[in-house]
């Protein structure tokens, strides 16, 4: 039995860091749908049944996916930026008479301060940013296993992590760069503790007129959250692509 998808989406800015460096005083707002392609290893707990989340996303999960919606809209200004990312998620499957329905909304907030901030030159070069960032990771989860059609187990569960982190990006050319994201959280405040991490390679260009980042990358994301009788320490991963359009 399959259970635990998350779709969790921790901050997720890295791909979207880097289509435009806003000059002083100008707002820019980067729009960014991506798809996750996630695979997951871990397990769950609902009320006394425990049950195997190790999935992999082509062989286990695309089959049992019912919806999924996922984007990340971030403002910056100067050396500020501020993002939110929202993933949405149901995931229904079967097996050996046991069906799950698990159905998952994350919710992801931070800051980041970009204490360096080197633009290549026109001769060429690298440019290169860091920033460290702080936030906040909401995750609610849903999850239903019916046994056989004799017995059937809810839960329902939401909790917060603080993170801190840091992310930063070098820029190769005028239009490939590489940007990267860490950040840990939980503390035992909502999970025990939660740690993410992604990189991206990306390719600056324009569509209708707007700057667009297209990306490609990979990202892990790992929770250990328990609650009574629920317990949740799952770790979702995969590639992941996204195309960021900055106003």
């Amino acid at each position: 039995m399959v259970v635990g998808m998350t779709l969790a989406c921790g901050v997720q800015a890295a791909f979207a860091q880097e289509v435009a460096r806003p000059k002083d005083n100008d707002w820019r707002i980067t729009i960014a749908p991506y798809a996750w392609l996630t695979s997951l290893d871990g397990n769950v707990t609902v009320r006394g049944i425990k049950a195997n989340a190790d999935a992999d996303f082509f062989d286990d999960i695309l089959g049992d996916l019912s919806f999924a919606g996922m984007i990340l809209a971030e403002v910056q200004k100067d050396r500020v930026a501020f993002n939110v990312n929202f993933v949405g998620a149901r995931l229904e499957s079967s097996n050996n008479n046991i069906d799950t329905k698990q159905d998952s909304v994350n919710l992801g907030l931070s800051a980041a301060y970009f204490l360096i901030d080197e633009p290549r030159s026109d001769d060429g070069g690298i440019g290169y940013r860091l920033a460290p960032l702080v936030g906040a990771h909401y995750t609610c989860l849903r999850a239903e296993i019916d046994v056989g059609n004799f017995r059937t187990v809810e839960s329902n569960e939401n909790w917060v992590d603080p993170i801190v982190g840091l992310r930063g990006s070098l820029d190769l050319s005028n239009r490939f760069a590489i940007a990267a994201e860490g950040d840990v959280g939980g503390f035992g405040v909502g999970s025990d503790f939660a740690w993410n991490g992604q990189i991206y390679g990306t390719y600056k260009t324009s569509l209708f007129g707007v700057s667009t980042n297209l990306s490609a990358g990979y990202r892990a994301l790992s929770q250990d959250y328990d609650d009574g009788d629920f317990e949740y320490d799952v770790t979702t991963y995969g590639p992941i692509i996204g195309a960021a359009s900055t106003f």
